[in-house]
């Protein structure tokens, strides 16, 4: 009888289903990789395979894109602003290309927020606040408008609780999730005996 570690966490069947996948992928995408014995030449394919697999296959999980360009900063940007501004509804027409050049211009300088930045995203933000509160007055026909500076202080209260509460949520769930990643580490690694 001998010990073998077991890579998996105790109780937590799906810990491999992700290689198990990749695995299957492999197989059937490259099956010429099975007959490969020599470990320099399998290297050698795997690396071919990698580049193929990251470049070139078309992933169903990510939508039918590659990894390289699912992860593309200025592809993702793009998306990004595209899917949103196709979903929010907007006063008019003309105010779409104004808001995507401003959202545009926040995301190009992503990495380096500052006080402009900070100001022109949150402009940006009550315009789409004040398209959704605008829609919602159509949709149940309010036609009372209040003073143009209480509605965009409307606007801005609104953005800023929101993010106030999206801020709350994401730091609820990272502590949850780090909370269970502590408590199955704690557990250690399963040992299984196996008999020869």
């Amino acid at each position: 009888m001998r010990d073998r570690a077991a890579l998996g966490r105790p109780h937590t069947s799906t810990d491999q289903a992700w290689i198990e996948r990749l695995f299957s992928h492999i197989k059937a995408d490259w099956p010429h990789l099975d007959a490969i014995d020599d470990p320099a030449v399998l290297r050698a394919e795997l690396a071919l395979v990698r580049v193929e697999y990251n470049t070139v296959r078309l992933h169903a999980g990510i939508g039918y894109v590659t990894p390289d360009d699912e992860h593309d900063d200025g592809a993702v940007r793009e998306r990004i602003i595209t899917t949103v501004f196709d979903n929010v509804p907007l006063a008019s027409g003309g105010d779409r290309p104004k808001l995507e050049r401003a959202v545009g211009d926040a995301l190009d300088q992503a990495g380096e927020l500052g006080i402009f930045t900070t100001i022109l995203l949150l402009v940006a933000a009550s315009g789409v606040m004040g398209a959704l509160r605008h829609s919602i007055n159509e949709a149940w026909d309010i036609e009372q408008r209040p003073p143009l500076l209480q509605r965009k202080a409307l606007d801005f209260a609104l953005v800023l609780g929101g993010t106030s509460i999206l801020a709350l949520s994401v730091s609820l769930t990272v502590t949850h999730r780090l909370a269970d990643i502590v408590d199955d580490e704690a557990g250690g690694f399963a040992v299984t005996w196996t008999a020869n």
